[in-house]
């Protein structure tokens, strides 16, 4: 698939060897060919899913309690049953961004997710999220994976 119409692969410096002469000398430049892969499946949805595992962390790591149920522990606020937590998915939308995306039977309520957001710092302070360890990670494996030399 293409990004934004352009070839996933491009290549640069695409010969071995070229002579250039004139004015009485001659210089051969030796190269090797510059691959750059720009397929969004490889550098962008590893850094989405990097983002999604950071998020799922701060919802586990709610520790407040919801409202007592009769007859059952009280569990932590968002964390009842994982359903939350376990489906968050990354998904690529059309037009080739990616998205993390709960559960559709899940904050649904304006103030659900306005409570969520006060309890998971990543969430409240999205720009965090970048500097995570495992997010800022998976955004130099894209990097490193994005230019290869060629032979």
């Amino acid at each position: 698939m293409s990004l934004m119409g352009l070839k996933d692969t491009v290549k640069i410096n695409n010969y071995k060897q070229k002579r250039i002469e004139g004015a009485g000398r001659t210089v051969t430049i030796k190269s090797r060919p510059i691959e750059v892969d720009l397929d969004p499946d490889k550098l962008a949805e590893p850094v989405a899913e990097a983002m999604r595992d950071e998020i799922q962390g701060g919802i586990e790591g709610i520790t407040e309690r919801a409202k007592r149920q009769k007859g059952r522990r009280r569990p932590n606020l968002f964390y009842n049953t994982g359903k939350l937590v376990n489906g968050l998915k990354v998904e690529r939308r059309d037009d080739g961004e990616y998205a993390i995306v709960a559960p559709p039977d899940r904050l649904q309520n304006a103030d659900t997710l306005k409570r969520l957001r006060e309890l998971v710092k990543v969430l409240r302070h999205p720009r965090e999220l970048l500097k995570k360890r495992a997010v800022v990670k998976a955004h130099a494996k894209a990097a490193e994976r994005m230019h290869k030399l060629g032979r």
